[in-house]
């Protein structure tokens, strides 16, 4: 028998072979889709859960220009306040509260948005004695914004109190000014978001 004859005689059978496996796969399918379904939706199903989830609300934010306490008939314009960590101090200005830059912007997500100023009667004196819990603060944005806050917080920190920069949880207001004899502490209103609209 000549090779190519050989390689024929062999070339039919392992033919006959694979026709015949795909008639019983067929066959099968036929008789059990339901096997085949379930394997399937077995290898779909971690990929579904493994999708990302989206977040569940519009994540509004804006640089603070603007904060208004009704309770108090307070409003004043609101610039950028830093930290100058060669002289260990603040920004601060004589008639405007200021926006410590390094913290949140005004949002409805998450972080602490730090609003800061003098006690003096041009800015921030009249925080000094207020402690009416559920009033109400707007803060304004450069992108046309109004936030809304309660009052959920007062108290005196020392100034080497720096925990409110840790803060990561739910979006808040924290408002600061000087208190004490000599101001020698920190008077802080710490206030809860509530609500974000247009302006």
């Amino acid at each position: 028998m000549t090779r190519s004859a050989r390689a024929t005689s062999f070339r039919l059978p392992l033919l006959a072979l694979f026709v015949n496996a795909g008639l019983i796969f067929v066959i099968i399918f036929s008789f059990f889709p339901s096997v085949f379904r379930e394997q399937t939706q077995r290898l779909v199903f971690p990929v579904a859960v493994a999708a990302p989830v989206q977040p569940s609300i519009k994540v509004t934010s804006g640089k603070p220009v603007n904060i208004s306490l009704p309770q108090l008939a307070l409003s004043m314009g609101i610039i950028d306040g830093k930290y100058d960590s060669t002289h260990q101090s603040w920004t601060l200005s004589d008639d405007k509260a200021q926006y410590a830059v390094m913290t949140a912007p005004a949002n409805n997500y998450q972080g602490n948005t730090f609003i800061y100023g003098h006690a003096t009667k041009r800015v921030f004196s009249k925080l000094e004695n207020f402690s009416q819990i559920g009033a109400e603060a707007i803060i304004t944005t450069d992108n046309g914004y109004n936030f809304h806050y309660v009052l959920k917080e007062v108290k005196d920190v020392k100034p080497n109190d720096v925990s409110l920069f840790a803060y990561s949880g739910k979006p808040i207001l924290t408002v600061q000014t000087c208190s004490g004899s000599w101001y020698e502490n920190r008077h802080l209103l710490v206030f809860d978001f509530v609500k974000v609209e247009k302006a």
